[in-house]
């Protein structure tokens, strides 16, 4: 009887010239990938929600184009060029790049605002984008993102409130800010001009114990109306 070899020396010999061809492509293929693509089938699920190791970076208006790119391919909005030209003036800690393995993969942006009464003298700090790459979410670098926002705002001492749009449905995020002693304090009706709904709610954290954010911000916030 033949031996499992000699068998499979037959049954190549039976396949057509363009079937041998196919076959020994697939085996170059295989040779000529490079590791990460064969270990793909290999990686549980469970490793896509692993921590990843992330560095902070300052954006500036070197990147700006950079933080333009991450922004286009993370948000449902398109930010107009005067959300960009107020990037660099951002004070220090409040404009932040993640990133992993030398690539940025997230960002946060947030700046500081004057509230209404000239008589308070501390401000309100608005977080205008966090944002994490899709293939990189659900990996704790939003919470560090935020982590650092939270801290910087708390270093700098003159922060009172801090608040933020979230768009009405994305329960997902709300409850995320929630977890860091986030309020919903009010919705606004058609904060959103191009997308669906087109409602926000506003969600805040008073940095004082004593302070109620839905009462700080109730002739601040336009178009706010409370929970």
């Amino acid at each position: 009887p033949l031996d499992a070899r000699a068998r499979r020396r037959r049954t190549v010999a039976k396949r057509s010239p363009a079937t041998r061809t196919r076959a020994a492509r697939r085996r170059r293929d295989a040779l000529d990938a490079p590791a990460e693509s064969q270990r793909v089938v290999a990686a549980p699920a469970m490793a896509a929600m692993a921590p990843l190791e992330v560095q902070m970076g300052d954006v500036n208006a070197q990147n700006l184009g950079q933080l333009r790119t991450l922004n286009e391919h993370t948000f449902p909005v398109r930010y107009a060029d005067k959300f960009y030209d107020e990037i660099p003036t951002l004070p220090e800690g409040l404009a932040k790049f993640a990133y992993c393995g030398g690539f940025a993969v997230g960002n946060c942006c947030a700046r500081l605002e004057a509230f209404r009464d000239p008589a308070e003298k501390r401000k309100k700090l608005y977080i205008m984008t966090i944002g994490v790459l899709h293939a990189y979410r659900r990996r704790g670098i939003g919470r560090k993102l935020l982590t650092q926002l939270l801290e910087s705002a708390a270093a700098r001492k003159d922060v009172r409130v801090i608040y933020l749009h979230v768009q009405t449905g994305n329960d997902v995020a709300r409850d995320f800010y929630v977890q860091f002693g986030f309020r919903e304090i009010g919705v606004i009706r058609g904060y959103y001009k191009r997308i669906q709904p087109d409602s926000c709610y506003v969600l805040a954290k008073a940095l004082s114990d004593g302070d109620d954010p839905a009462a700080l911000l109730a002739q601040e916030v336009p178009g706010l109306e409370a929970s």
